[in-house]
């Protein structure tokens, strides 16, 4: 029987620490904050509730300057309520003592979790992702303190750096929020840098308020920069990042500091062919055909450090693909952008909306869910990777949704794309883009002929089959009880012999009649590499082949991108992967390598094509 019970998810859970804050100085503020907690976080400090936190994104500042200076010994202490998603009530787990695999999908379907929208909702169960008993309920990111002068550089500074159509010239905008918590008008000093580039600006800001001070060429003439170095996507060019360095001072003292990395890149997200405005990226003037890979979420169990967050982005470098898809916003955090921004990926971004199992399961608390999107938008949109917002995955939320989200999109980041949904164009956005199928094993003939499922879509961004990682690997993650015999452990780690995606015993009896009968665990395996192979290289190639235009009568257009489902597993897995959860690059690393080099001959049934 299993280990963990389900009942985990209905726990609420406190959490406590002594939080050591030194004696304040005259004028100086301490902050707390807290940059993830799922699902509704009740703050207390020194006994007094401070604030609260709805959604898994949402992040929060709280000043407990009174607090920290009325605490006995100067003793702090910090508490956390959590509670977790209402409507995260998952699949019913079958014994493990059944001898048999677990059905059709080894974790989904999610349930009624969607309804809360701004959370982890693959937690539930997907048919990639076995249920997560206390479905990610926790802080899940930094808890931290920090202290500043009577003004602080608030969240949200925003650096608009798009250059010129002939990319000669970039007249970078500033949007600096100040919040003065004293009781009286403060006057101060903003001095920045960017790289070399120094510039200051006076500015007073009333008692107890907010500013917004907007800096550009027509105030500092020195933002507006000559011949900049451009950010490039991997393959293209250098991702070249300026860093913004931003002080405000009060009569020669730092009252806060900030500093920030961004990109300079032009954006364009469509070509006409034929009267048709389709989804097609160009960069910095450049067509760019899309390689990507899709991250259902970055890590299961979302404990996860910065340095393997950019480990896994560098093999996506190195396997030279250009794009991730961060699906449903699972995998949003300020260390996933910034690996991306360093080794030039480009994000697709969706927001927190699936039609999982066919039925629309709208946000229960609209408002909430409206403030997370804000969250994600303002924290993240200095990051040049990334490339669009998406609001939905395989289909529209409600109208209020559609519209609260172009409200924001529009108000907050309205030099990107917002597609309604990933399942194709709504009104006047770009079309021929969407999902697969397939989701399974296809001969190359078939890829290249574009004759199964979705595979005629221009831009697709799903479509992945099993991939099976190295012997050893696959002995580290089953019990040894299990290594011949496809169980329900197997179907733990995403091959379900009953079905599902192809099922487990449909892919193991199709090993054996593409490349023999099968003998034993690493006879499976061994062959199993050479299927990782031939299908995933054929998928990336038969997009590849034909992105100037058809080669062929049977592809009467031309392809604009592919995105794998999936490059990065969350677990220990036999599918959608091009790297085993340790990071061994089995064959369908290497098959996804070869088929995007810059450089390469493809052929096909028909046709040798040097592209």
């Amino acid at each position: 029987t299993r280990a963990i019970p389900d009942t985990l998810w209905q726990t609420g859970y406190w959490y406590r620490t002594e939080v050591d804050i030194p004696p304040l100085e005259e004028g100086q503020r301490a902050w707390l904050r807290l940059d993830g907690i799922n699902y509704l976080a009740d703050i207390w400090f020194n006994g007094t509730k401070i604030g609260t936190i709805e959604g898994a994104f949402r992040h929060g500042y709280f000043d407990v300057t009174e607090l920290r200076a009325a605490a006995k010994d100067g003793r702090c202490f910090l508490a956390i309520s959590v509670s977790p998603p209402p409507n995260a009530e998952g699949p019913i787990f079958p014994s493990y003592t059944s001898n048999v695999t677990r059905g059709k999908r080894n974790g989904g379907p999610s349930g009624s979790i969607l309804r809360d929208g701004p959370t982890f909702a693959c937690s539930s169960g997907w048919d990639w992702l076995p249920t997560i008993p206390d479905r990610e309920t926790g802080i899940w990111r930094p808890v931290s303190w920090f202290t500043t002068g009577p003004v602080r550089i608030e969240e949200g500074l925003r650096i608009r750096s798009v250059p010129s159509e002939d990319l000669s010239e970039v007249a970078i905008t500033l949007e600096i929020p100040l919040l003065n918590s004293s009781d009286i008008i403060q006057n101060g000093r903003i001095a920045g840098t960017i790289d070399t580039i120094q510039f200051s600006y006076d500015v007073s800001v009333d008692a107890g308020k907010r500013k917004v001070v907007t800096l550009s060429p027509a105030e500092i003439p020195g933002l507006k920069l000559l011949k900049p170095k451009l950010w490039w996507p991997n393959g293209y060019g250098e991702p070249h990042l300026y860093e913004l360095k931003l002080r405000f001072r009060i009569d020669k003292v730092v009252s806060d500091e900030t500093s920030q990395k961004f990109g300079v890149r032009r954006l364009e997200y469509s070509r006409i062919r034929a009267g048709k405005n389709e989804l097609a990226i160009k960069v910095n003037n450049l067509p760019i055909f899309i390689k990507g890979g899709n991250w259902g979420l970055d890590e299961a169990l979302k404990r996860i450090p910065r340095q393997l967050i950019f480990d896994k982005v560098r093999l996506h470098r190195d396997a030279n693909l250009n794009l991730i898809r961060n699906w449903v916003g699972q995998s949003t955090n300020e260390d996933f952008y910034a690996a991306c921004d360093e080794y030039g990926i480009l994000v697709w971004n969706d927001f927190f909306f699936s039609t999982e199992g066919g039925s629309s399961l709208e946000p229960d608390n609209i408002p909430r869910y409206l403030d997370n999107v804000r969250d994600v938008i303002t924290h993240y949109r200095n990051h040049p990777s990334i490339l669009l917002w998406c609001g939905g995955n395989e289909g529209a939320p409600s109208r209020p949704v559609v519209d609260g989200v172009a409200g924001l999109v529009r108000e907050l980041d309205p030099d990107r794309l917002l597609l309604t949904s990933s399942a194709g164009s709504v009104g006047s956005e770009p079309g021929d883009f969407s999902s697969g199928p397939p989701y399974h094993w296809i001969t190359p003939q078939d890829w290249f002929s574009k004759s199964v499922g979705n595979s005629t879509i221009a831009f697709l961004n799903e479509a992945g089959s099993y991939s099976i990682p190295t012997l050893e690997f696959v002995q580290s993650m089953l019990p040894r009880s299990s290594w011949e015999c496809p169980d329900d452990f197997w179907a733990d780690r995403d091959i379900n012999a009953n079905g599902g995606n192809g099922g487990g015993k449909g892919f193991i009896e199709l090993v054996a009649k593409r490349y023999g009968r099968i003998s034993n665990l690493a006879d499976f395996v061994r062959k199993s590499q050479l299927a990782n192979h031939e299908c995933i290289k054929a998928l990336y190639e038969s997009y590849l082949s034909t992105m100037l235009g058809p080669i062929t009568t049977k592809v009467p257009k031309p392809t604009t991108g592919i995105i794998m489902w999936m490059s990065n597993p969350a677990q220990p897995s036999f599918v959608w992967q091009m790297y085993s959860y340790d990071h061994e690059q089995h064959s369908s690393f290497f098959a996804v390598k070869h088929a995007c080099e810059k450089v390469q001959i493809i052929l096909n049934a028909n046709t040798v094509d040097l592209s």
